[in-house]
């Protein structure tokens, strides 16, 4: 799959007050440092509101290069030693990864729910405020359908995510032409995510 150079493309100025972006280019200096998306991760007319420039970067690059390009090393990295990551559940229930080890655990296994190829992955918003962040986005893996997802973030000076909150609406993806859920294991998971 071709590697693309990123510029990033904004559709609409923000509110007032905030830093904007007019006619698609940033008035930000240093804000749109390229990223080289890989497999169907975008960032297409995203909405950033942010007070803090780099730490903006270090989000896409979290989102976009890390998990993107499907780098574990990378992505623990972005965490500090002691950083905590809150996941919801499948049923609602709150799971804490506490640590390096933890984290690149859960991440091994989200990497096995979006593998490389047959997923996308969609940056909506990051807003950022005070070393806060929240981001929204929504993906499609072959057998998820991922909307609303948000990411809240607390990191510290150094820009490491010390705390995470994750939550998703996801929903397991059905065949529109059998109504059938599509399995990872099945005989129908093959080309399935191919529309």
């Amino acid at each position: 799959m071709p590697v693309q150079a990123l510029s990033l493309s904004v559709s609409s100025p923000l509110s007032a007050g905030k830093k904007t972006f007019r006619d698609g280019s940033i008035t930000i200096p240093g804000l749109a440092v390229p990223i080289e998306l890989e497999n169907n991760c975008s960032e297409d007319d995203v909405i950033i509101e942010s007070d803090d420039v780099a730490l903006t970067n270090a989000i896409r690059k979290h989102f976009l290069e890390h998990f993107g390009h499907r780098d574990l090393k990378g992505t623990v990295n972005d965490y500090s030693e002691d950083a905590i990551l809150m996941v919801q559940d499948d049923y609602g229930q709150r799971v804490k990864y506490h640590g390096h080890q933890e984290i690149e655990s859960y991440f091994d296994h989200a990497f096995e729910i979006h593998p490389k190829g047959d997923s996308t992955f969609l940056l909506e918003s990051i807003k950022v405020e005070n070393r806060h962040a929240e981001c929204v986005w929504s993906a499609k893996t072959p057998t998820l359908i991922m909307r609303e997802c948000k990411d809240t973030f607390v990191f510290n000076s150094q820009g490491k995510i010390i705390k995470q909150f994750f939550t998703c609406d996801a929903h397991e993806r059905e065949d529109t032409g059998t109504g059938r859920v599509v399995r990872r294991d099945s005989k129908d998971y093959e080309g399935f995510f191919k529309e």
